[in-house]
Order: C-alpha cells, then structure tokens, then sequence
C-alpha cells in the first residue's frame, strides 16, 4: 500500500502537527493547529519534508510555508471610576513598536492623549471616552478597544435664599456636578442654634455661614463648599411735612412718607 510520511523541520512556537492522513492516492493530508499568542506574534517559517514511498523509487519534496501573525490591540483594564483630580493610567498592549494612534471621543480630557506610546496617564475634568487604535494591522484583526473613565464629584454649586426680617427662613439648595453617584453623604454645620439634617438641601435657615461637605462613600471623593445667608431686615417707614406743621381749619399741608428698604423685596 502506498503510504507518505510528513515531517516538521523548524516548526513556530505553539503549532501543533496532527497525523497525516493518507488513503494511497493523492494527496495525503496533515492538520495543523496554532495558539496564537503574545510569544508567537510576528513572521515564522514552517519547513515541512514529505516522502512518497510508492514504488518504484520513494519521491521526497520540500515545502515552505511562511505563516505571519499579527496582534490584537487590547487595554490593560476596562471602563474606570475616579474622583475629580485624580490621575488614572492605561497600558495598551499587542504592538512591540508601539504605533498607537490615540484620540478621545468624548469628553474633556487633561491632557490630550499622546500618539506613539503605549502608557497614557490622565485626569480628565469630566467623564470621557478614550480610544487606542494599532496601525498596521489587518482589518481581521482586532485593531482598537475604547475605555470609558467615569470621574465623580467635579464641583458643588449652589442657590440659596436670605433669611428676611428675622424669620428664620433662608435656604440652600446645591448640586454635587460630575457622574452620578448615590452613595453620597452631606455633613453640615452652622451658626449657633442649627441642626442639620444631614440632607442634601437645607431649609428653616437663620442668617450667619453655613458649611457642608459631600462624601462619596464608595470612591472616597470629597468637595467642601461655603455658603452665606444674610439678614435682610424689614423695611421702615417715616413721615417728614414739608412745610409747616402749623395749619389752620381748611389749610392743607403736604406729608412726605419715606420707607427705608435696604435690599429687601417687598410689595
């Protein structure tokens, strides 16, 4: 029976040859299977030697198969969460030569991303979307991967209404800016008397400084803001005659009245 052996001379790193397979004719047939991995990424050559042992003479051939394998382009971690003025970096792997195209999607990045590297180190005013594209590599493969920084807590602002002719009726109402969060805390303080809440907006307010200080429980994020209600009094009116204040029965006399506001709103 007609039989043909196939050797591996030189075989890539990772590659396995199967049994050939032969039923005595044309052509015989070998399976290879190849793990390709960070270690194998570039051009091998695989040597492959067959011998026909038909008769009368055995026929021998040589074949040379080159085999290039190219990388995925992948980042070192996913989508990440930080606090406003925090720093985060990121690793691009898959390409020796580090010919990475960065650019950012959206957002407000600090800095600008760098091409050409393979590290970027960031901290971004507010959440952005950050993608590293590989060059030179073929459509096939994977070529990009997009990462999402989510950033926490970038500023407090605040409103607030004054208190008015001592009723204790100032307010404050503020907004924690930046990514969502629901597991923030608000610690208060106030003039002599207050007893806050421990809400996120205050009401029933006297005048004086009121400080608060919002806590992001799970990422540690912190922000302080300070907020003033003032003492808005209420307005005074007085009486002045212009003239004399000395009339007869059937005279006249012209009253001047004149209210004293300060910056209250009154109708």
């Amino acid at each position: 029976m007609r039989s043909v052996t196939i050797t591996d001379i030189l075989p890539i790193p990772g590659l396995t040859g199967l049994a050939a397979t032969s039923n005595g004719t044309n052509p015989a047939n070998r399976t290879y299977k190849l793990l390709t991995t960070g270690a194998n990424v570039g051009t091998f050559t695989l040597n492959i030697h067959a011998q026909d042992d038909a008769c009368p003479n055995p026929d021998i051939d040589d074949a040379v198969i080159n085999i290039t394998v190219h990388p995925n382009v992948q980042l070192t971690f996913t989508d990440t969460t930080i606090c406003y003025g925090d720093n985060v970096t990121f690793v691009a792997q898959g390409l020796a030569n580090n010919a990475y195209d960065w650019s950012v999607l959206s957002g407000d990045p600090t800095p600008n991303p760098t091409d050409n590297v393979a590290t970027q180190t960031v901290n971004p005013d507010s959440t952005t979307v950050y993608r590293v594209i590989g060059t030179g590599i073929p459509a096939t493969c994977q070529s990009q991967a997009d990462v999402t920084v989510h950033v926490l807590m970038t500023n407090i602002s605040e409103t607030h209404t004054d208190e008015t002719c001592g009723n204790n009726n100032g307010s404050i109402n503020i907004t924690v800016e930046g990514e969502a969060s629901p597991n923030l805390t608000y610690d208060w303080s106030g003039p002599a008397g207050y007893v806050p809440n421990g809400l996120q907006d205050q009401s029933s307010l006297n005048a004086g400084t009121y400080d608060v200080q919002v806590n992001e429980t799970v990422y540690g994020c912190t922000l302080d803001e300070t907020i003033i209600i003032a003492d808005i009094p209420a307005p005074t009116a007085t009486f002045t005659a212009i003239g004399n204040t000395t009339i007869c029965e059937g005279d006249n006399i012209t009253l001047r009245l004149i209210l004293t506001l300060g910056s209250a709103n009154w109708d």
